[in-house]
């Protein structure tokens, strides 16, 4: 990925119009954005219909390689009689590769990726969404 999206933002107002946001479709919105990469593990999973959100997960957790979207934080605040509804959204994209015994141990004490459920973690990029503008 170019090194020339840290200077866009992106927003899809008609999605916004016709569904929540919110930390359980908030990945579905991001799958929009140019940031996305479409030969994710995310993009394996959807295409596995009618899951349910547990079986999904556990799908993600199984897969040995490859670059996937995780949410990282998320911020939900309620309107007040001052100011609108307004959420934050921590989205990590990150590569994973099954960990191989000490090789995993060594990678981790050198601070290449943390060692998640028997998968390397490394955090590739990180991006935010407020208000459901993408930067």
């Amino acid at each position: 990925m170019s090194s020339a999206l840290t200077g866009i933002s992106w927003e899809d107002k008609s999605w916004l119009h016709h569904y929540p946001l919110n930390r359980h479709t908030v990945l579905d919105y991001f799958s929009n954005s140019p940031f996305y990469d479409r030969t994710c593990n995310n993009e394996h999973v959807k295409m596995q219909r009618n899951l349910s959100a547990e079986r999904a997960a556990e799908m993600m957790g199984e897969m040995r390689s490859g670059v996937e979207y995780a949410l990282h934080h998320a911020e939900e605040l309620p309107p007040t009689p001052t100011a609108p509804p307004s959420t934050l959204y921590v989205i990590v994209r990150q590569r994973v590769q099954m960990a191989a015994g000490r090789a995993a141990g060594a990678a981790q004490r050198r601070g290449a990726g943390a060692v998640v459920a028997g998968r390397e973690v490394q955090v590739e990029r990180v991006y935010y969404l407020i208000d459901g503008v993408a930067y």
